[in-house]
């Protein structure tokens, strides 16, 4: 199979479900890269290249399927970073990581973050500021004093806002809103350490994860009780909540 070939093949793989893509893989004999991602090299292009470019890069193209949060494009310097992150802890699972936090505050890393959060929706925190509310009085200059706060460590977060939501059950359940501020902050953190973590889960475990829910662990035991499989001593077959 030649480089352009697989290059197709790659990217036709976008927009499949994950499902779909993964028995492309077993079939064509693929190795899965960051698995939550579901994106899929061939097996002796991977070895050929010992997981370097171009072929181990293409692993970790975002795609749209986790909603409105991977409809935004990802820029090309912040997709590099997290690559070079999951790479490195992969590589070496012992590593310590240091010197991450400049990158929390990095413009392009705060800019992209505000996207995010901006839509995942969702109302005002404590301090009442709605996204327009922030445009209207300048987003460029709002992200500016959020990177400065970041920088000289004077940022704290604000108190989370306190919500009730009925349940069916007539009771409610408590919910909290942080301020849109603490949102974007929070957001640019998980594109920083996200990559670092999603190296060291295991393929089990479902919690908390890009591109997973506690549905799909649910449908993924399902499936293992259907085949037989039966929880036992040392048996990783069944997902970790």
């Amino acid at each position: 199979m030649n480089g352009a070939s697989t290059w197709r093949k790659i990217r036709a793989q976008r927009g499949r479900s994950t499902r779909s893509r993964l028995a492309i893989s077993k079939r064509q004999g693929g190795v899965i890269l960051w698995k939550s991602e579901g994106l899929t090299v061939p097996e002796k292009l991977w070895k050929q290249s010992g997981g370097k470019e171009p072929w181990f890069r293409q692993a970790f193209e975002e795609e749209e399927e986790r909603g409105n949060w991977m409809s935004l494009e990802t820029p090309e310097k912040l997709r590099d970073l997290r690559r070079k992150l999951y790479v490195k802890a992969k590589e070496e699972p012992g590593y310590r990581f240091y010197s991450l936090y400049d990158k929390v505050y990095r413009k392009d890393i705060l800019a992209h973050a505000c996207k995010l959060a901006k839509a995942n929706g969702g109302t005002a925190g404590a301090d009442g500021a709605d996204f327009g509310k922030i445009e209207e009085e300048g987003l460029e200059k709002w992200l500016k004093g959020l990177e400065e706060e970041l920088r000289t460590q004077s940022y704290r977060p604000q108190a989370v806002k306190r919500v009730w939501i009925p349940k069916s059950d007539g009771r409610k359940r408590p919910l909290g809103i942080p301020t849109i501020r603490d949102r974007v902050v929070q957001t640019a953190a998980v594109l920083v350490l996200e990559p670092i973590f999603e190296a060291d889960f295991p393929e089990e475990m479902y919690g908390y994860r890009p591109r997973r829910s506690a549905l799909d662990a649910v449908k993924q035991v399902h499936e293992g009780l259907k085949a037989g499989v039966r929880r036992g001593g040392g048996c990783r077959s069944f997902p970790i909540l």
